[in-house]
């Protein structure tokens, strides 16, 4: 039969089980250290990119956004009011001086060149109709004039035989008096009629003026308006592209309306957006660095927008070089605006390891170990960071690849 054990051999007993317990942990804890001394984390060196530190210049960059867009944009419009009939290409389409963009329909004006091209031919006659008018009114008024000098001939030599009558009896004062004054009347009539003559001739010359005029007027309209029938055939004013185009066949357009517009692809710029928190660190002048599909630009802005949308501000840029790659509209592009720089500073390659901050921990080479070292930054661009720490040199080597798998670690040693 078992015996109960007493109070005092339970208690040796747990102190026991304690102590062993205990001992258990200690070697086990001395055990992971010395293991962790002995095994320390690595990483294989073909698995890490590694950078010099170097001296050199550093700008200070803000990147933005933008897309390519052609510097200058021409509008054809529309120069007669007239339905649209035909067209021959669409947006993005390539388009060389006098090529055949659109028609428009050509009834109405062909109905008022005829119209305007009959009350010409009546104008024309008109003119005719007057001249020959006015040359029998003058040859009229120039033989009554004629015969006016020839009755005043006539009554001058009566007047002079009733004088002569008068003096030998065979005449009264008052036959001649009566005599002379119809011969004055005579005369004022023949200076009125030479009067009538003279300003018939102005009269006529001022009215054919006018005629002149008017048929001149109604020339230019008819000239204008066979201008504009042969623009009903709408073409290219220059090499370019088609951006944008009134496809909508049989609409009722206005004379002036937009028609078409094409871009010059000689000359192209950037429209860039950027966030409005930086508002203070863009403005006209700034010079920028413009990444195209791998191929690199530099220009500068020319004209910031004052106006805030979805909390974007837009800029436009000129290149400084029109770039050698073939350029179209709405091509995607990175900015890099300018914004400071900085000479003989201490340089780094811009990697993963950089995560935006103001501090980063950075793995130094030394022999066959990576080494952490916590170092302040400076100027950044999508090229290079500053480094701020005196404990670096230039030609130190840092590793730029990601390594924050190893945040814990003091130093990393490479594998082979």
């Amino acid at each position: 039969m078992d015996r109960e054990l007493t109070k005092l051999e339970q208690r040796k007993e747990n102190s026991g089980r304690y102590l062993w317990t205990f001992l258990f942990l200690l070697v086990l804890a001395v055990g992971i250290f010395f293991l962790r001394k002995i095994i320390r984390p690595g990483i294989h060196a073909d698995d890490v990119v590694v950078a010099t530190l170097m001296r050199g210049s550093i700008e200070n960059t803000v990147t933005a956004s933008g897309y390519t867009e052609a510097a200058s944009e021409i509008q054809i419009n529309a120069s007669i009011a007239s339905q649209i009939s035909e067209t021959y290409l669409r947006p993005g389409d390539k388009v060389s001086v006098g090529e055949s963009i659109m028609r428009l329909d050509q009834a109405l004006i062909q109905l008022q060149v005829e119209g305007l091209e009959d009350e010409l031919a009546l104008r024309r006659n008109n003119v005719g109709k007057s001249a020959v008018e006015h040359e029998k009114r003058v040859s009229e008024l120039q033989y009554d004039n004629d015969i006016l000098a020839l009755n005043i001939k006539s009554m001058r030599a009566g007047f002079e035989d009733l004088k002569r009558l008068e003096e030998v009896g065979g005449a009264t004062e008052e036959e001649v008096q009566k005599a002379a004054l119809d011969l004055d009347v005579k005369v004022l009539e023949k200076k009125k009629l030479e009067n009538d003559l003279l300003f018939s001739k102005k009269i006529f010359d001022r009215d054919q003026e006018n005629l002149q005029l008017e048929y001149s007027i109604k020339q230019k309209d008819l000239t204008k308006l066979r201008r504009q029938l042969n623009q009903s055939l709408v073409r290219s004013q220059t090499d370019g592209i088609v951006t944008w185009i009134n496809a909508n066949i049989g609409e009722q357009v206005q004379e002036g309306s937009p028609l078409v517009r094409i871009a010059d692809l000689s000359h192209f710029q950037i429209r860039g957006q950027i966030a409005d928190r930086h508002a203070d660190r863009i403005h006209v002048g700034q010079p920028v660095r413009i990444e195209i599909n791998d191929h690199r630009s530099s220009g500068v802005i020319t004209s910031v927008l004052p106006e805030v949308t979805n909390n974007t501000i837009e800029f436009v840029v000129e290149f400084e070089e029109q770039p050698s790659l073939e350029l179209r509209p709405n091509m995607n592009v990175e900015i890099q605006l300018i914004t400071s720089t900085k000479d003989n500073a201490l340089l780094l390659n811009n990697g993963p390891a950089y995560k935006g901050s103001k501090q980063m921990d950075v793995f130094v080479v030394d022999g066959e170990y990576a080494v952490k070292k916590r170092v302040m930054v400076g100027l950044v661009n999508s090229e290079f960071i500053e480094v701020l720490d005196e404990r670096l040199r230039e030609g130190d080597e840092v590793v730029i690849s990601d390594m924050s798998q190893f945040d814990k670690a003091s130093k990393v040693k490479f594998l082979k």
